[in-house]
């Protein structure tokens, strides 16, 4: 295993939480997630459920009853949320560890999964939410972060 395969596995078993899967129902979903604290149908017309679980503020959008994007945010600004920590949770969620990096600015970076299946954005921008979008390649079209919910 590469050093980088073992820094992703070390922070996921620190993280202590397991996220939802590209490609799971709502069912499993809300099991994973528990409650439902917001729910939605955004201008795709795709189903969006908000949840809080444990440190982070939760949106999975869903497309033909499948999650196709995730959206993770830390819950309290400054609360430290750094790139390998946004990449072990696009790892899970997507699962994959393969991603290459395909821009990075100041305060994002986005990837693409190898081979080209989903797409992650990070964004760590000082004094905003810090957050990862993750999404299939089919739907980083049109997956924009979503509106916060009230007390996001």
């Amino acid at each position: 295993m590469t050093m980088r395969g073992v820094l992703v596995l070390m922070l996921w078993l620190s993280m202590g939480c397991c996220f939802a899967r590209l490609g799971e129902t709502e069912q499993q979903v809300t099991n994973r997630y528990g409650a439902v604290v917001q729910a939605k149908v955004d201008d795709a017309g795709r189903r969006v459920l908000t949840f809080k679980f444990q440190r982070y503020w939760v949106q999975v959008t869903l497309r033909d009853g499948k999650s196709v994007v995730e959206y993770v945010a830390v819950r309290m600004k400054g609360e430290p949320f750094l790139e390998p920590d946004a990449l072990a949770v696009a790892g899970m969620v997507s699962g994959t560890t393969n991603w290459v990096l395909r821009d990075a600015g100041a305060f994002s970076r986005f990837w693409v999964s190898n081979p080209s299946r989903f797409f992650a954005s990070f964004s760590n921008e000082p004094g905003a939410v810090q957050s990862i979008l993750v999404s299939t390649v089919a739907e980083s079209a049109i997956a924009t972060p979503p509106r916060a919910p009230s007390g996001f």
